[in-house]
């Protein structure tokens, strides 16, 4: 390879990290002149057309030096990274290999082909790529970055948060590492943790749209309004501030402040085109409830259908896994219509100290969740995944006949799972009730009353058709069971389904449970409360009416209403199905028998 002077080279490559392009290009075609089969300055010109999207220029430049020397590892780097960005990304991945092959040290190669893998949507490749790049050489941050990356999207969230860490430690700098760690550890509930974080993230870098829009949807879901509103309000971040999605935060402060018609205008004046993909279901939620809170219930409605159906057209929207849930639910209903059981008692107090709160999804467990938490014998395990691991740790026990059958030391791999998560959130010496408040956890008691057959079942009831109503019109996040929230019929099946399910168990493993009706709970708040705390054994503690001030303690409300429950108990949530009737009418034929077992009226 012809040989030139450092001190030629020099100057371009400083040019080059201050991304000074055209003076890097100018200097390059000087050198070029009097070394035409330079290698790296051809390399170096081309990084510079790339860095200008010049995309046919920097090909022109690699292919030279790729025929000058073609086993240059850093040239196929360079061709990688230019396939890479026009969207080329099996031409990159083959770049990249090739660059490895030349040099298997080359750390940007392997982190890259981590990168390419990735695009490509094969994460365990990805994985195993960003590992290499960590192993040639761990001092650089972006590999450990990236493969945090890798663990978020593989649900890896331990090995995310330790990644993340890493490039902080050594990129301490790092306002992306920052963002992405500040909104994994939102994610995990601490949240005050995260808004550090991203506060950090925009003292680094002001301009950093991201970490601003996630500090400010951290700061509303924490209940920190009055941060929020200073922060938008200030002068430092300014260039957000004419953004629709300041314009929705602002507007969603309205709707905090009950400013109805005010938000109504603000709402107005959003332009959803222009409004962040991850905001837009927010923002229609928003526009629904608040049309429905200066009494126009068909906008309302129309409104929370339209974010219905910008879900159903998202890529976290699965078809088939929506339908597989509803099998799943069906198979079980059925199996529990068999007469028969093989389950004998087992004598022994595994679950004593714990109560299951269940119930349709939005029929106020969370509401009840903060008021049973605020006694001081009572800790509560939020819509955590402890029913989920025992069902991950038990695999092959699918069906309510294997469940029936289980053996002492199935059931103790189970009973070992369950603990083995739950310990995490809480101490179980710190409490006499430990309460596991999951609302589907109605579908899986045919397996809890299995392995813990001391336990209590705290069912909250709500009038039917305000259940369902109130699911169509949430914000939630899609997973299996959630994505049959988007259409009025499946969650009238889902309803059906689980309830039967829920109610046939009760009968055939004669569970204890006591029923709460919502509607109850909020107009005699105390009766209702002092007979749940009889139930759980408990005497009464006049911590329990002061719920209020629990919830705004709390670091982070897990279920889409951590809005309500710091409010004072408002009565309009009950009943409202009355306003909808006509939407509701194709629903009402299945659900009436159980409006009649609730005792409610249509």
């Amino acid at each position: 390879m012809p040989h030139i002077p450092n001190e030629l080279i020099k100057p371009l490559l400083e040019d080059l990290r201050r991304g000074d392009f055209a003076t890097v290009i100018s200097g390059s075609n000087d050198l070029l002149k009097t070394h035409p089969n330079s290698v790296i300055v051809l390399n170096i010109k081309g990084v510079a057309h790339l860095n200008c999207n010049e995309y046919d220029l920097a090909e022109r430049c690699f292919d030279t030096a790729m025929k000058k020397s073609p086993d240059v590892d850093y040239t196929c780097l360079n061709l990688g990274n230019l396939n890479f960005k026009r969207g080329a990304f099996n031409l990159a991945k083959k770049n990249y290999q090739k660059a490895l092959r030349l040099n298997p040290r080359n750390q940007q190669a392997a982190n890259n082909l981590g990168t390419a893998f990735k695009e490509m949507g094969d994460l365990k490749t990805a994985e195993k790529f960003y590992l290499m790049a960590i192993k040639i050489d761990n001092r650089f941050a972006d590999p450990h970055y990236n493969y945090a990356v890798i663990q978020r999207q593989l649900n890896k969230l331990d090995k995310a948060e330790a990644a993340y860490k890493n490039a902080l430690a050594i990129r301490p700098r790092y306002p992306e590492a920052l963002n992405n760690l500040a909104t994994l550890l939102r994610d995990l509930g601490k949240t005050n943790e995260a808004v550090k974080l991203y506060k950090d993230a925009l003292e680094i870098t002001p301009n950093f749209k991201q970490a601003f829009f996630n500090l400010c949807e951290t700061l509303e879901k924490k209940n920190s309004l009055t941060e929020l509103k200073a922060l938008l309000n200030s002068s430092t971040y300014s260039i957000f501030l004419n953004l629709e999605d300041a314009k929705y935060y602002s507007a969603l402060i309205l709707f905090r402040e009950k400013k109805f018609g005010e938000c109504k205008d603000a709402c107005l004046e959003v332009d959803i085109r222009n409004l962040s993909k991850k905001r837009v279901s927010g923002f229609l939620h928003l526009k629904g409830k608040v049309f429905e809170n200066v009494g126009q219930f068909s906008q309302a409605f129309i409104a929370f259908n339209e974010m219905n159906q910008f879900f159903k057209s998202s890529i976290d929207y699965d078809e088939k896994a929506k339908l597989a849930y509803q099998k799943k639910m069906q198979g079980r209903r059925d199996e529990l219509l068999v007469k028969k059981i093989n389950r004998k008692a087992r004598k022994c107090d595994d679950g004593k100290n714990l109560l299951f709160m269940v119930g349709f999804p939005r029929s106020g467990t969370t509401l009840l969740d903060t008021i049973l938490r605020s006694h001081k014998d009572v800790q509560v395990l939020e819509e955590l995944p402890m029913v989920s691991e025992m069902e991950a740790a038990i695999p092959k026990i699918n069906t309510i006949a294997k469940i029936e059958g289980m053996k002492e030391g199935t059931i103790q791999a189970a009973r070992d799972a369950y603990f083995s998560e739950a310990r995490k959130h809480v101490d179980f010496k710190k409490s006499k009730i430990v309460v596991d408040k999951l609302p589907l956890n109605l579908a899986e008691v045919p397996l809890i009353s299995k392995v813990f057959p001391k336990s209590k079942y705290l069912f909250v009831s709500r009038h039917p058709l305000d259940a369902i109503l109130s699911c169509f019109m949430q914000n939630f996040k899609l997973n299996e069971a959630m994505s049959n929230m988007l259409e009025l019929a499946d969650i009238v099946t889902l309803y059906d389904q689980v309830m039967d399910i829920f109610f046939m168990a009760v009968d055939r493993y004669s569970l204890d449970i006591l029923v709460v009706k919502y509607e109850e709970l909020i107009g005699n708040m105390e009766t209702v409360v002092s007979n749940i705390l009889k139930f759980m054994d408990l005497q009464w503690d006049e911590g329990v009416l002061q719920y209020q001030k629990t919830a705004l303690t709390r670091d982070d409300i897990r279920t889409p209403s951590y809005a309500q429950v710091i409010q004072p108990l408002y009565k309009n949530a009950a009943y409202r199905w009355v306003n909808y009737s006509d939407e509701l009418e194709d629903c009402k034929p299945v659900l009436e028998k159980w409006v009649q077992k609730f005792r409610y009226e249509i």
